[in-house]
C-alpha cells in the first residue's frame, strides 16, 4: 500500500482533511497507542475522531485506491455526524 495506494494522486485531495500516521507496532514507545487502537494484523488503517480520541473507522486488511477512498469519506462522514 504504501508504494502504490498512499502516492496515488487521487488521494491528494485528502492531504489537508487528514493526518496520515504510521505506527510501529513493535516499539514499546507504542504501547499506550496501541492499547488504545489494538493492531493484530498488518495493515490495520484507522480514522480517528481527533476530539474525542475514538475509532471511527477501523479496517483490517490491504486496500486499493477506491477502497481507502470509501474509508476516507465515510471516516469524514462519521465524524461530521458526531460534531
Amino acid at each position: 500500500m504504501r508504494a502504490f495506494v498512499f502516492t496515488d494522486k487521487a488521494l491528494e485531495r485528502y492531504a489537508g482533511r487528514f493526518v496520515w500516521l504510521a505506527v510501529d507496532t513493535e516499539n514499546g514507545k507504542n504501547a499506550k497507542f496501541l492499547g488504545k487502537y489494538p493492531v493484530h494484523a498488518l495493515p490495520t488503517l484507522y480514522v480517528i475522531d481527533p476530539k474525542r480520541e475514538t475509532s471511527l473507522i477501523h479496517y483490517v486488511g490491504g486496500a486499493t485506491v477506491p477502497q481507502l477512498t470509501k474509508l476516507l469519506n465515510d471516516g469524514e462522514q462519521s465524524y461530521r455526524a458526531k460534531s
